[in-house]
């Protein structure tokens, strides 16, 4: 054990920096690790997911994609991302807790820990020494392209299978062992299991690599085949996860504002300009690396121009792929119409040519191709690292130091913030112990509808999806990056609209049962809409709590959904 200790030194040695590090940047999750989140939104869908898919692997009944969210519609976990891989890791955590948010938690710890360690792989890999590789993981898993990501977004934190791919690409090009290929299946398997989004970056950092290889070594063509085989070969055994994403998206009843690829597209200035001149709400296109990385950056591609420097380090031929990646990956983020500055003029982007590719059109906020220049740009000042610091001489050591210092006090200064939840606004109500017990085919609906795409507090309508929890229940309600075709109407309707027409609208969607939370409206908006149900014939109130208000349709055609014991206040 010592002797495979002392073999295998340095990677632990870097793994334990990355694991260090993900504490240090996560010190909330570590210390509130049943209370952190960064929002009340995707934090929440994402550990009801992980509960959702951990109930699933218990008891495999059904579709795991046909989630009571959104409902009566089918495949809704299509919606957002089903996250199996992620729910297979925290699975035990997931079933012993009972609580998700733990998991979820521990899921961002370990998302940034593993980033890290693999890109320090794939550059150690490539020919950079020890301290170069763990520049290269510390801008791969800490910058704020990436970390902004925190804590909402573990799916999109987790893209560690990619870097572990090229390493094993690389390594399997250099030494022509067979056996390789299994890793790299098993890597894009990996990652396909955890994000399809993440499974289309991997797919194109795959596909930019091999292109660079293809044109420059024509002896590696036959090996680039054999990727390629394994690379579909993964591809069909994760089809089952991907085919739902295909049929939603050619799904007419099934709609996405389509300006938010738009939105979420940053202009060529916001990819340079430093994360403290970002407002945070622009998150989706916070995708500058900052001030110290382009730095380095820059002067590592200098070094390049140097012959001598070029001849004597056979690093500097690896470098094309990733300048190369590092390239398409700002060409992909800056969207399908390319600007210099916000609303500025546009140009066609990269991104126009392959949006109709499958998978491409689902992909709704394009800066996070961003990554992908991430992390080419990691590896590029990884791989330079020693010629960027060899003009100083026996000070070098020093130089070394204080940019890592510098790059992790940027890093410390543009990381996200999280706060501790009140564990109240997540534990189960009174009403959920009543909905418990009514029949389990009625549809509820809580109201009011309540998400940032039409109005503020957007934390209700994840608290919804996660009281499901408690009551099992489907629900007209949900919070995804789709919606069901009319429900943002629908939602409009229920918080400035006329209350006959928004409580007809339930009823054609197919709502049984009412919960309402008056407290949620305006003050005067929630009274009216009380008197309104009451005053008609085929609305019904059954009973009361403290909070909220329960009410159930009359009438053909609705289920008899008042035969639960009296628990009403």
């Amino acid at each position: 054990m010592f002797a495979w200790m002392r073999a295998h030194g340095e990677g632990i040695g870097a793994g334990l920096i990355f694991f260090i590090l993900a504490l240090l940047f996560h010190w909330h999750s570590v210390l509130h690790p049943l209370t952190s989140v960064g929002s009340m939104t995707d934090e929440l869908l994402l550990s009801w997911t992980l509960d959702w898919n951990a109930d699933y692997f218990a008891h495999p009944e059904g579709s795991l994609f046909d989630t009571p969210f959104f409902a009566p519609f089918p495949r809704t976990l299509a919606y957002t991302e089903h996250v199996v891989g992620l729910s297979l890791i925290a699975w035990p955590v997931t079933r012993l807790s009972d609580t998700p948010l733990l998991s979820y938690n521990l899921l961002l710890i370990l998302s940034t820990w593993l980033t890290g360690w693999c890109a320090w792989l794939l550059t150690r890999g490539l020919g950079a020494g020890w301290k170069g590789a763990v520049i290269a993981g510390i801008i791969a898993a800490l910058a704020p392209t990436r970390l902004l990501h925190a804590p909402g977004h573990v799916n999109i934190l987790s893209q560690w299978w990619i870097p572990l791919s090229l390493y094993f690409l690389h390594r399997y090009l250099r030494t022509h062992d067979r056996r390789i290929l299994l890793f790299i299946g098993a890597s894009v398997l990996g990652q396909g299991l955890v994000s399809p989004q993440g499974f289309a970056l991997q797919l194109v950092a795959l596909a930019v690599v091999c292109g660079a290889f293809w044109c420059a070594q024509k002896e590696q063509r036959k090996r680039i085949f054999s990727v390629i085989a394994v690379v579909g070969l993964a591809l069909i055994l994760v089809s089952p996860l991907l085919i739902p994403y295909a049929q939603t998206m050619n799904d007419p009843s099934v709609v996405r504002p389509p300006a938010l690829r738009l939105l979420h597209a940053p202009s060529l200035s916001e990819i340079l300009l430093p994360q403290w001149a970002m407002p945070f709400s622009q998150l989706e296109r916070n995708v500058g690396a900052g001030v110290i990385p382009l730095l380095l950056i820059v002067c590592a591609l200098f070094t390049l121009r140097r012959k001598r420097d070029a001849e004597e380090n056979p690093d500097a031929r690896t470098v094309t792929p990733y300048l190369l990646l590092a390239l398409t990956g700002i060409l992909l983020a800056l969207g399908p119409a390319m600007t210099l500055v916000r609303d500025g003029p546009s140009l066609p982007g990269l991104y126009a040519a392959l949006e109709y590719l499958p998978g491409f059109a689902a992909i709704r906020a394009v800066g996070r191709f961003s990554l992908l220049s991430l992390l080419g740009l990691a590896v590029i000042v990884g791989l330079r690292w020693r010629s960027l610091t060899a003009w100083a001489g026996r000070r070098a050591p020093i130089l070394q130091a204080a940019l890592c210092a510098l790059l992790l006090a940027e890093f410390t200064v543009t990381a996200p913030r999280a706060y501790s939840l009140d564990p109240t606004l997540l534990a189960a109500r009174p009403v959920d112990e009543w909905l418990k017990r009514i029949p389990r085919e009625c549809l509820l609906a809580e109201v009011p509808f309540k998400d940032f795409r039409t109005t503020a507090g957007v934390e209700e309508s994840a608290r919804f999806l996660y009281y499901t929890r408690y009551h099992g229940l489907r629900i007209v309600n949900g919070y995804a990056g789709a919606a069901p075709q009319g429900y943002f109407d629908l939602e409009r309707q229920l918080v400035v609209g006329p209350a006959d027409r928004a409580l007809d609208g339930l009823r054609r969607w197919g709502a049984d049962v009412l919960v309402v939370h008056p407290s949620l409206f305006t003050p005067l908006r929630g009274q009216a809409t009380l008197a309104h149900l009451r005053s008609r014939a085929d609305v019904e109130e059954i009973t009361r709590f403290p909070d909220s208000f329960v009410f159930r349709f009359r009438g053909e055609g609705v289920h008899d959904c008042a035969r639960a014991a009296p628990a009403g206040v």
